[in-house]
């Protein structure tokens, strides 16, 4: 009995959509309205953000690239893109 309901488990898990990294960008975009490469990475693991973002805008989702500069901790002027959800 144990071992049918671990098999039937099994079944229902197996069958479930996987969750990707695509999926959380999006939720993120949608729900926060902006993400960098460091937030991808942190928040999801996501090394390859522009990968993503190309994927969503693919299917039709409208997403602005706007280039930023910085000063990093050690005084280093620093350029990365915050993707900004518009639609």
């Amino acid at each position: 009995m144990i071992e049918l309901e671990q098999k039937s488990m099994q079944q229902s898990l197996f069958n479930m959509k996987r969750i990707t990294q695509k999926d959380r960008v999006k939720q993120h975009l949608i729900s926060v309205g902006k993400i960098t490469s460091w937030e991808a990475i942190k928040h999801f693991g996501a090394t390859r953000l522009s990968d993503i973002i190309y994927r969503l805008r693919d299917e039709g989702m409208i997403i602005e690239s706007k280039r930023v500069s910085s000063i990093n901790r050690f005084g280093d002027s620093v350029h990365f893109v915050d993707y900004i959800y518009k639609g």
